[in-house]
């Protein structure tokens, strides 16, 4: 069993197992970890075709799992943690408040805080990106470490969600971050994310643990892919705090998630 398969497979068992015994959003919903479970023969698919096809399930079955991840994570929100909430916001008042963030998005062109939004936006592309650069450069036989990395950094960032059940900032704060000012791409992130998202926040950052995840296992291979890869990332890490999706505390939590497990894992 390849590691990435271990790890969905372990993660799979704690939800069922948890399922079992916490509170969880829905009590219709309470099967669907075990449930998933049903899933997990899938993961042996790209270990066992050839050619073309499996080197695209080498790269969609992962990603599906990660997806499903995320969303099996979801339904153990149940109610927001008012103390941890109320830390996470001090914490970003000093914090932002030390480096003047309000004044610095106030002043920034408009240009600048569109590319911070698109840059949110691009994270679910990027974890399959970084699976296509590395199968279109010829180094197919490297997905497996590079899934292993992923999936193990983004998943402990979900499976954080039982013990720590927080809202996103921008559900909490009265205020937009930018003011009203009109920007394009905030809108498509507003949209996507009251279409796709279960509405919690994770505690590390999803989104940082996952961007950073993918610039380090494609920079392992591709040091020069990974540099353009990491830039995304820290973007994207900026973007999770200047746009109020995420606490500054979660974001430095998921790069650290995902330096630890490049560490072990790749």
């Amino acid at each position: 069993m390849r590691m990435w398969q271990l790890i969905v497979v372990v993660y799979f068992a704690y939800l069922a197992v948890l399922a079992l015994f916490v509170e969880m959003r829905s009590e219709r919903w309470r099967a669907a970890p075990l449930a998933a479970c049903a899933l997990l023969p899938a993961t042996s698919l790209p270990t066992t075709a050839h050619g073309g096809a499996g080197v695209a399930l080498a790269i969609v079955v992962p990603a599906l799992f990660l997806i499903t991840s995320y969303w099996l994570s979801g339904l153990f929100f149940t109610h927001p943690m008012a103390d941890v909430e109320r830390l996470l916001l001090d914490a970003d008042r000093w914090l932002l408040g030390r480096l003047g963030l309000d004044r610095l998005v106030a002043r920034a062109p408009r240009w600048a805080l569109e590319a911070l939004e698109l840059s949110y936006l691009l994270v679910y592309a990027m974890v399959p990106a970084g699976a296509v650069v590395l199968a279109v450069t010829g180094h197919a036989g490297e997905l497996p470490g590079y899934w292993a990395v992923v999936l193990g950094a983004a998943l402990a960032a979900y499976g954080v969600m039982p013990w720590l059940q927080t809202r996103p900032p921008r559900a909490i704060e009265p205020d937009d971050p930018f003011g009203g000012r009109t920007v394009w791409f905030r809108r498509a992130n507003l949209a996507v994310l009251s279409c796709g998202s279960h509405g919690a926040n994770t505690v590390p950052s999803g989104h940082a643990a996952g961007a950073f995840a993918t610039a380090l296992a494609v920079g392992t291979v591709l040091p020069a892919a990974g540099a353009v890869f990491v830039g995304l990332a820290v973007t994207i890490a900026v973007a999770t705090v200047v746009g109020r999706y995420h606490y500054a505390i979660d974001t430095i939590l998921g790069v650290a998630v995902a330096l630890v497990a490049w560490v072990v894992l790749r």
